[in-house]
């Protein structure tokens, strides 16, 4: 299974490679095959693009996903550093941890995450897999 970090790798190469168009559209198109969960969020945290992997992982289906932001996946116990979490993304550019996600049935999955701001100007991709 690749790290993180090399698909990450791929999904810059791949963004880099396609045809200019809508950021949503385009990576769509960079996520679709990963072999890790992938998702994407706007400046407020809600979630706009995701993958099939990502909806396995949740349990929630990918249109379900489009109506749900990040702290609606987030665990209780993870709950209270979200706000602190974004922010610090947000200056950052990057961040990597664990993180629990509250999966559709209610139970919980602790996850590694690589999230990169503004793989397009305004989306935010986060690249998730179950530990």
């Amino acid at each position: 299974m690749p790290s993180l970090e090399s698909v990450a790798r791929q999904v810059t190469e791949a963004l880099r490679d396609l045809p200019k168009g809508p950021g949503k559209t385009r990576l769509r198109r960079a996520i679709t095959t990963l072999p890790v969960a992938a998702l994407a969020v706007d400046d407020v945290a809600h979630i706009v693009v995701t993958n099939f992997a990502v909806a396995q992982l949740t349990g929630y289906s990918e249109q379900e996903l489009g109506c749900l932001a990040v702290p609606d996946i987030t665990a209780q116990t993870d709950q209270p550093h979200t706000e602190v979490l974004w922010n610090a993304f947000l200056t950052s550019g990057q961040q990597r941890g664990r993180y629990d996600i509250r999966r559709k049935d209610g139970n919980i999955v602790t996850v590694d995450y690589l999230a990169i701001a503004n793989a397009v100007p305004g989306l935010h991709l986060s690249l998730l897999r179950a530990i």
